[in-house]
């Protein structure tokens, strides 16, 4: 399928995201002509997250209060990516500041588009291993609790519908896949 942006009209511009009313022109494959649609994009610097071992069975979560959600919700450590900054260097930082713990050994594990129908944002999943206790550098703004989990445990947790962020969930099955549980 073919596009092109024709315009762009810029919303608004925050300090996590930016939001575009865009008009694209589609072109379907194999038809004839073009289709206009106004669309609505966010525009997100994008984000990373790590299944975090602690040793071989258990990982670190985060009990964290995320007023969107309605509440508190289960987490993997995970962050928004600072200007240019690597997706790894992202998940080191907000590995030591949610949770005192520096990895020694990264894994890339996927990368996931987390809502394609109206943003780019894009999370890169990360398995940590061989941690190193460091001082946490928790924002004012975050209301978190660490919390050592077995890893199984995490994994029914999602099969309970007890852990619902989608890219705890994601990352979750991708480490239990890689474990051979999944």
């Amino acid at each position: 399928m073919e596009f092109e942006r024709r315009q762009r009209e810029k919303m608004y511009d925050g300090r996590m995201l930016r939001l575009y009313r865009d008009r694209v022109a589609v072109r379907p494959p194999g038809g004839e002509g073009e289709k206009v649609l106004e669309l609505e994009h966010v525009e997100h610097p994008g984000a990373a997250c790590a299944v975090a071992f602690l040793d071989a069975d258990r990982i670190l979560l985060l009990r964290q209060f995320r007023y969107s959600a309605g509440g508190e919700i289960w987490e993997v450590p995970a962050g928004k990516l600072d200007g240019d900054e690597a997706p790894r260097a992202c998940i080191e930082r907000e590995l030591v500041e949610e949770t005192g713990w520096h990895p020694r050994r990264l894994e890339h594990l996927g990368t996931l588009i987390m809502t394609p129908g109206f943003s780019d944002e894009r999370c890169s999943v990360f398995e940590a291993r061989d941690l190193e206790k460091r001082e946490p550098q928790t924002a004012e703004d975050e209301f978190l609790q660490v919390l050592e989990i077995p890893f199984d445990e995490a994994v029914n947790m999602v099969e309970e519908g007890v852990i619902q962020d989608a890219k705890t969930v994601a990352a979750l099955l991708l480490a239990a896949r890689r474990r051979g549980r999944g």
